[in-house]
């Protein structure tokens, strides 16, 4: 009703009848990516990408609440608009109210972990490409500070990435129970648990999200200053050297 797009699905765009199925939930959160390998397991085979699953790191779509939507078709160029009713179930005991708080929490939850599956995907394509960059200088005497310089901001970024996944983890086995569940993982765990019923978030659930918020605003603190001054100065001293600079893009936050 607020004019905001909350799903958008692409169709078969072949002749004839399409259906296109709702599941009355908005667009997922992004998707975490992993660019190295677990830690101490180099045998460990990476998908056809160069990536991984982020072990314990899923997505979160959220059920829309009661009221009313719009429907609109695009295809060859042309728009069908229809207006569309969610109704609440009747025998849900919860009322309207109830609903908003959880979505509106729910929806909070979405730009957590969008934030948090930003920096975790920068600091990977960051190591992938200082991983490169090692390969290709490890010979080098006259490169000795790069080397060292890239070494330094590997850790950084590790130290980084530690805070959101166990960079240990492979995804396999008994993973999730041998090593601590990190903030990503944390933001999943808070988020299904609000999303289990239709009822208000809980007061202890609320207080467990204003913590895991801080963290994810620190984080992309550290993130910010990591790229701004180690990064800053390393792909300062790449080209001087005539060298690739490590490329990365990271988006604007939004809270």
């Amino acid at each position: 009703a607020a004019g905001k797009t909350v799903r958008t699905m692409q169709g078969t765009a072949q002749a004839g009848l399409n259906r296109v199925y709702w599941d009355l939930r908005n667009d997922a959160t992004k998707t975490p990516r992993m660019r190295t390998k677990p830690m101490n397991d180099i045998e460990f085979t990476m998908d056809a990408d160069g990536g991984r699953a982020a072990p314990g790191f899923g997505t979160l779509a959220v059920l829309m609440p009661p009221g009313r939507y719009t429907v609109k078709l695009t295809v060859d160029g042309r728009s069908f608009s229809q207006p569309l009713e969610v109704r609440k179930d009747p025998n849900e005991l919860v009322t309207e109210q109830e609903i908003k708080a959880s979505t509106d929490q729910l929806i909070a939850a979405q730009a957590e972990i969008n934030n948090t599956v930003e920096v975790l995907n920068t600091a990977e394509v960051v190591r992938a490409q200082i991983a490169t960059l090692q390969a290709q200088i490890a010979n080098d005497r006259n490169n000795a500070d790069i080397k060292t310089q890239a070494d330094a901001l590997e850790q950084k970024m590790l130290g980084l990435v530690s805070r959101i996944v166990d960079p240990r983890m492979t995804g396999h086995g008994q993973d999730q129970v041998r090593y601590p569940v990190k903030v990503g993982g944390q933001l999943g765990y808070l988020a299904d648990g609000i999303a289990a019923s239709d009822f208000a978030p809980t007061a202890q659930q609320r207080e467990v999200n204003v913590v895991l918020d801080k963290q994810v605003k620190e984080n992309r603190a550290t993130l910010d200053q990591i790229v701004a001054r180690d990064l800053a100065a390393l792909n300062d001293l790449l080209k001087k050297r005539g060298l690739k600079p490590i490329d990365i893009t990271v988006p604007p936050v939004v809270f």
